[in-house]
């Protein structure tokens, strides 16, 4: 995202980021609940550029590639157990799905674990980044130019 945040003069947010920065204001701490342990990493990573690695109390996965999230019963299933798992183990006071590809299924997790006593919000990463961008674009504001500085132009030489 740095790039784009560089040569773009519109606001750049990215679903995980937006994700990880509307929760840590709903929660003291949450957990992610993603598609494949190979993504833990990159959500980690992220938890901490955006300076809330602090509040990530787990990062969870269903086991499911994303070409496979289609099967939304299989995938709604599989979510809701890690979801009570990271609520129960690990603390959480709230979820974020982990993967854009997980869209459409926040609302029914979020009352299904409600009824079964976790009250706790489910985060859409995919909802999150565009409530987020929406905001700063109605703010009329931008990425700071004294963090990401337009990258001077080379000038091209032939040789």
């Amino acid at each position: 995202m740095k790039p784009a945040r560089e040569i773009l003069d519109i606001p750049v947010i990215g679903p995980c980021e937006a994700s990880l920065l509307i929760t840590s204001s709903l929660a003291k701490s949450f957990s992610v609940v993603t598609v494949l342990p190979n993504v833990i990493s990159m959500i980690e990573n992220i938890s901490k550029t955006t300076r809330v690695s602090g509040n990530l109390a787990s990062v969870r996965y269903v086991n499911i590639p994303v070409l496979e999230v289609h099967e939304k019963e299989r995938l709604k299933t599989a979510l809701y157990d890690e979801m009570v798992k990271a609520i129960q183990e690990d603390k959480a006071h709230a979820l974020i799905l982990g993967c854009t590809g997980f869209m459409g299924v926040a609302a029914e997790l979020q009352d299904r674990l409600k009824k079964n006593g976790y009250d706790v919000p489910v985060i859409d990463p995919a909802f999150a980044a565009t409530k987020l961008l929406e905001s700063l674009i109605s703010m009329g504001v931008k990425q700071s130019r004294l963090t990401y500085m337009i990258t001077p132009s080379k000038q091209r030489v032939k040789s």
